[in-house]
């Protein structure tokens, strides 16, 4: 049994030695290519044509020479047009196919005339967006250089892009992407004005990078993140938490590991509970149980997830249109064992939170109220319609809160509530 203890830590240190080791190496061979990619883009957004890397054979150079080249305009009118006939989608698969013969030079001279057509933005942006998604297979380090220069990301190209280009560069190479994307923060090209020091896009790529490096080195990952303020941290786990659906149990351990170094209670609170929405969502309640039990929850933890739970689960089941009692009573039989006191409160709240909502993974609030008068009648409590009216006193309708307020069956407690609609005293 001892020496079973002793591995994990000699795994971990081989894993940080690694880690270190790669990065360094990394580091010297970004900053080489780092002075070339800069020419490039600097000659891009000049619209000259940019120069070859000097590591790059002329085979690659010249790999698509002869191929015929692609009408942008032609392309940016079919991509505009609702329809199109098979002639336009041949046209627009062969410019794709060619889009991803062409080399790293093409493709950046490519970016360049794109610019000079006056496009619309939602034409441009399909047309970039393939550009820089096919440049990214070339080159990672190219293509995020290339959209963090001002006035290359716009709102036309897709939000995703750059952290999709990143997340896959992150999977292959580790040390690598942190090699160059501390260069860049070192070369200031993550400044900002920000009043609070924000910068989006930085914390959008820190979250990335992290996702990875909380498994790889969680020592590292924490000293990382705690050198941001903590607003910025709390933005960045924002980003993390982001895709928690897709997350492993191991990733998630792992992130909420990072929040109890760097986060606040409340903070690693949120955390947890956004990680258990890929249970919550198909009502893994055993799940649930299992990670709170690993991560060690405390009691106010628990509460959160519980309620946390509620909202993911009414809210999937209503986009289905089977937001049903039995569904409901299967939640709360499993939230009673941990929370008997608060369940009935729980449930009002959720239903609250999916009866706010508007299109798909809401209800209606006739059937709200049916609800809420159910679970009322079946608890012999009020706390459910409180807990309703609890969660925004009926999104500020004193006419629809005071309506359900009567329904309340104990005098004092439906008085109390509706004491906290009345005017408050004018300020002096």
């Amino acid at each position: 049994m001892k020496s079973k203890a002793m591995l994990l830590p000699l795994a971990a240190f081989i894993a940080a030695a690694w880690l270190l080791i790669s990065q360094s190496r990394a580091i010297s061979s970004v900053r080489a290519r780092a002075s070339l990619l800069s020419q490039q883009i600097a000659a891009t957004a000049s619209n000259d044509s940019p120069p070859s890397l000097s590591g790059e054979s002329s085979i690659t150079r010249n790999r698509s020479s002869g191929k015929s080249s692609i009408n942008w305009l032609r392309i940016a009118k079919i991509t505009g047009e609702a329809g199109g006939g098979i002639f336009a989608r041949q046209e627009m698969l062969r410019a794709k196919a060619r889009i991803r013969e062409m080399s790293q030079d093409e493709l950046l001279t490519a970016l360049s005339e794109i610019k000079t057509l006056g496009l619309d933005i939602r034409s441009r942006g399909q047309i970039e967006g393939q550009l820089i998604a096919a440049l990214g297979n070339e080159d990672s380090a190219a293509a995020l250089s290339y959209l963090i220069v001002p006035g290359n990301n716009h709102a036309g190209i897709g939000a995703n892009l750059m952290t999709n280009i990143l997340r896959d560069w992150t999977n292959r190479d580790l040390p690598g992407a942190l090699a160059w994307f501390d260069g860049q923060i070192a070369d200031g090209n993550f400044e900002t004005k920000s009043l609070d020091g924000r910068n989006f896009r930085r914390s959008r790529f820190e979250a990335v990078l992290l996702a990875n490096l909380m498994k790889a080195d969680p020592a590292a990952a924490s000293r990382r993140l705690s050198g941001y303020s903590a607003a910025n941290r709390a933005s960045i786990f924002q980003d993390i938490c982001a895709s928690g659906n897709a997350a492993s149990e191991n990733e998630l351990a792992a992130r909420v590991l990072l929040a109890r170094e760097t986060l606040p209670a409340s903070g690693q609170a949120t955390v947890i509970a956004s990680s258990i929405a890929r249970f919550a969502g198909q009502a893994d309640y055993e799940g649930i149980d299992r990670f709170l039990g690993s991560i060690g929850a405390t009691p106010e933890e628990q509460a959160t997830s519980i309620a946390a739970t509620a909202r993911n689960r009414f809210s999937n089941l209503c986009r289905d249109d089977k937001l049903t009692t039995d569904e409901i009573d299967s939640f709360r039989k499993w939230a009673s064992s941990h929370e008997p006191a608060t369940v009935d409160a729980i449930t009002g709240r959720a239903l609250a939170s999916v009866a706010a909502n508007q299109g798909n993974g809401s209800i209606s609030e006739t059937k709200a109220n049916e609800l809420l008068l159910h679970y009322q009648e079946a608890s012999g409590s009020d706390d459910v319609v409180l807990g309703f009216l609890d969660s925004w006193p009926f999104w500020g309708n004193e006419a629809k809160a005071r309506a359900l307020a009567a329904k309340v069956k104990d005098p004092e407690r439906r008085d109390k509530f509706l004491k906290t609609l009345e005017p408050g005293p004018a300020a002096p």
